[in-house]
């Protein structure tokens, strides 16, 4: 990653974690010059990146003022590495264990997950609570054969620690498809959401880094919890 990449990411990390706040004035590009040891010319860049992301502005007589606007909860579309790793410079994450079973796998979730034959997944739904208050809705399924070992205990927290850690794996990457639905009654009930309020729903793969998939899942999150955020190189 260059210099000026790492620069842009603690900037955006510090008005994400409240550093400069919401409506406040960051410091004038000399002095950000000055901090980070980089020419003026790179620092007008990575404002001007921060602006189109959505996180600043410009006030003409006044300077570069942090959004009013902005969601701290935004992120990323190419972050993944599970709720904690994404979301837990927030605050506490915390997961209640909807259902959570084995089951022999189904035929379309033998094609997302390139499985051959039969075999036993997990089944699984969770809630998961940002500081205490309903953040997302997780459906997840993992096969057994791949992701072996999964408790209750392990769902407590976070399966990605557990894959990363326990069994030493690589997360790979991931393909996502992003879109809206209609709150329906588990939304309503653990998301608190009304009815009918808009959601918004990542439906996933993860792959290992030698390219085995081993989740499918969809993402459930009530419409104000913050957007995804895609850049775009030629």
């Amino acid at each position: 990653m260059s210099y000026s990449k790492k620069i842009e990411n603690d900037l955006r990390n510090k008005i994400q974690n409240g550093f400069y706040p919401k409506g406040s004035l960051i410091p004038k590009q000399t002095e950000l010059s000055s901090y980070y040891n980089i020419s003026r010319v790179t620092i007008q860049k990575v404002l001007e990146n921060l602006k189109i992301e959505g996180y600043l502005q410009s006030k003409t007589g006044v300077g570069t003022l942090v959004r009013e606007d902005f969601s701290p909860l935004d992120c990323k579309v190419e972050e993944f590495g599970g709720t904690t790793k994404r979301y837990g410079k927030f605050g506490k994450i915390t997961s209640q264990i909807i259902s959570f079973e084995k089951r022999p796998v189904e035929l379309f979730e033998q094609e997302k997950l390139r499985l051959k034959g039969t075999g036993i997944v997990y089944d699984l739904i969770r809630l998961r609570l940002l500081n205490d208050e309903p953040f997302s809705l997780e459906y997840t399924i993992m096969p057994t054969q791949t992701i072996p070992g999964i408790t209750e205990k392990v769902l407590e927290k976070s399966i990605y620690q557990y894959i990363e850690i326990e069994l030493e794996l690589k997360v790979g990457f991931a393909m996502r498809r992003f879109h809206a639905d209609k709150a329906d009654a588990y939304d309503v009930k653990y998301l608190k959401t009304k009815v009918d309020d808009p959601i918004f729903e990542v439906e996933q793969v993860v792959y290992l880094q030698n390219g085995q998939p081993f989740e499918y899942s969809q993402s459930r999150h009530c419409y104000d919890k913050g957007d995804y955020l895609v850049t775009e190189y030629r």
